[in-house]
């Protein structure tokens, strides 16, 4: 079983339609690429994203009692931290992506 996961991308678009929450580590750097990334409703998942000069940045806010979003911005550089934990858990599954110059695009199924 594969535990952590470090890619990285330049000029594309990288679509991951679903992410183990047991993973111990999953880092994703990017270059001028689109992320397409869903995420499992069930799953717990603590999402560090670093982008700079990023054009467009969605990711779910849904209904959870366990969900927080933390937003800093200082110039181009965009720093969002969002836990979204199942009620059960008191952590997740770390999830980085530093992404420069792309869009990037979640959504929770």
């Amino acid at each position: 079983m594969i535990e952590i996961v470090d890619l990285k991308i330049k000029y594309g678009d990288l679509r991951l339609r679903k992410i183990d929450p047991s993973l111990r580590s999953f880092k994703v750097n990017a270059h001028k690429s689109d992320i397409h990334l869903s995420l499992d409703y069930e799953g717990s998942y603590l999402l560090n994203i670093a982008a700079v000069a990023p054009p467009q940045i969605q990711y779910p806010i849904g209904e959870r009692k366990k969900a927080k979003i933390n937003i800093e911005e200082e110039g181009d550089l965009k720093k969002i931290e969002i836990s979204w934990l199942s009620d059960d858990k008191e952590t997740g599954a770390p999830l980085f992506f530093n992404a420069e110059e792309g869009n990037l695009y979640m959504k929770i199924k």
